[in-house]
């Protein structure tokens, strides 16, 4: 009877063991998801797993050390974790995962989103209440200078693209002015659009000069809105996400 109980530990002991000391695959994406650009490495420079319920570090990544996107990572102990990483607006975010017995654990972090989205300024606009953008772009490769104007109507939201052309006239001097034509036509902002729009004022806020060749400068007004920045990182780019929401690509 000794023997069968002694048995019985040791086999116990050795399935408990075999259970904690299982492995799978994970395959970590880290994106901006909402550019599709599949890895960007400067702009998540380390992610910590912490394995729960422990709360202990495990291991971490970094990711300009790797070639090969999206990053394999072979035989990580089947658990929870807590992973932390800064995002590309340089807040501390956390996420919980879970790495389980499948084949392929697929881990997507998105390193363009922010904590929250508290700021909305469309919920305040009254009946034919206007928000202005107006962007200029100068760097190395061109320029641009565009305003999208939305307006309340009734119950909807009405968008509008302006391009700001150059006239150059010669009088006594090289003179030139600027002048606005709109675009074909104006659309009707869906629920897509607008959480887009909420998206942009929200990320707007972080939007800070230096470190690129190309300057892009906003300037945002309403009755409930008024703003200046410029945006000089290279890795917002902000009002053509807006734009192409909006409005589709733009050639």
């Amino acid at each position: 009877m000794k023997s069968f109980i002694l048995f019985f530990l040791i086999f116990l002991s050795l399935t408990t063991f075999a259970q904690t000391t299982k492995s799978s695959k994970v395959i970590l994406s880290i994106s901006d998801c909402r550019g599709n650009d599949p890895y960007t490495g400067f702009r998540c420079d380390t992610v910590l797993f912490f394995k729960l319920p422990e709360d202990t570090l495990a291991f971490k990544i970094i990711p300009r050390k790797y070639r090969k996107f999206p990053i394999n990572l072979d035989n990580v102990p089947i658990s929870d974790y807590k992973l932390k990483y800064r995002n590309s607006f340089k807040q501390d975010m956390t996420m919980l995962v879970n790495v389980s017995e499948e084949n392929e654990n697929l881990i997507s972090i998105c390193f363009d989103t922010l904590l929250n989205y508290t700021q909305n300024t469309l919920k305040k606009l009254q009946n034919k209440d206007t928000i202005s953008i107006r962007f200029h772009s100068q760097g190395c490769f061109g320029s641009d200078n565009v305003r999208i104007v939305i307006t309340k109507k009734i119950d909807e939201f009405i968008a509008t693209l302006f391009y700001t052309e150059t006239e150059y006239v010669v009088k006594n001097k090289k003179t030139y002015s600027r002048k606005e034509r709109a675009a074909s036509k104006s659309i009707a902002l869906t629920e897509k659009n607008m959480k887009d729009f909420v998206r942009f004022e929200n990320e707007l806020n972080y939007a800070k000069d230096g470190g690129c060749t190309t300057t892009e400068e906003y300037s945002i007004k309403s009755k409930y809105l008024n703003v200046q920045k410029t945006d000089g990182n290279c890795s917002w780019n902000g009002f053509y996400n807006l734009r192409k929401s909006f409005f589709g690509d733009q050639k």
